[in-house]
C-alpha cells in the first residue's frame, strides 16, 4: 500500500515528492526506532541488525538471508516490502529512510545502507548495518 503511494508521489512530483517522502518515512523511522528502544536489548551493529530483520519479518512478512561479518551484519532480501520493483535507486533510498532513521534511533553509533536494490533490477536487495566509523 505504502509502496503505491510512493510510487504515486514519485511519478507525480520526481525529486521534490522522493524528498518528502524520505523526510516523512525517516521520521517514522526514527519515532519507531525511539519507542522500541528499552525491548532492543543492546546498541551493537548485531544485535541492532538482527532486531530490525525481525522486525521486518514480523511487519512484511519478507525473510532473508543473513551474513553476520566481522564489522558489519548484511541482510539480502529477493522482494521488496515495499514492492518497489523495477522502479529507481532514489525512490528506494527515499523509503529506506525508514528504516535507516530507525537504526539510527537504536544505535546511535550506527549505520545503514543499501549496496544492491530489487528496485534498479538486482536479483536481491543487499542491507548493511554497521558502526558509523567503519568502511
Amino acid at each position: 500500500m505504502i509502496g503505491n503511494i510512493a510510487k504515486g508521489v514519485d511519478e507525480r512530483f520526481g525529486a521534490e515528492g522522493r524528498k518528502l517522502l524520505a523526510q516523512i518515512v525517516g521520521g517514522m523511522g526514527s519515532e519507531m526506532g525511539k519507542s522500541s528502544r528499552s525491548s532492543c536489548p543492546a546498541e551493537d551493529f548485531k544485535t541492532v541488525g538482527m532486531f530490525w530483520n525481525n522486525l521486518v519479518t514480523t511487519i512484511y512478512g519478507i525473510e532473508g538471508r543473513v551474513e553476520e561479518k566481522e564489522a558489519e551484519v548484511v541482510f539480502y532480501f529477493s522482494e521488496c516490502p515495499y514492492g518497489l520493483e523495477g522502479t529507481s535507486r532514489e525512490l528506494c533510498e527515499a523509503m529506506m529512510a525508514q528504516a535507516y532513521k530507525y537504526i539510527e534511533a537504536l544505535g546511535p553509533k550506527l549505520t545503514m545502507e543499501t549496496r544492491k536494490t530489487v528496485a534498479v533490477g538486482d536479483p536481491e536487495c543487499e542491507v548493511a548495518v554497521k558502526p558509523k566509523d567503519k568502511p
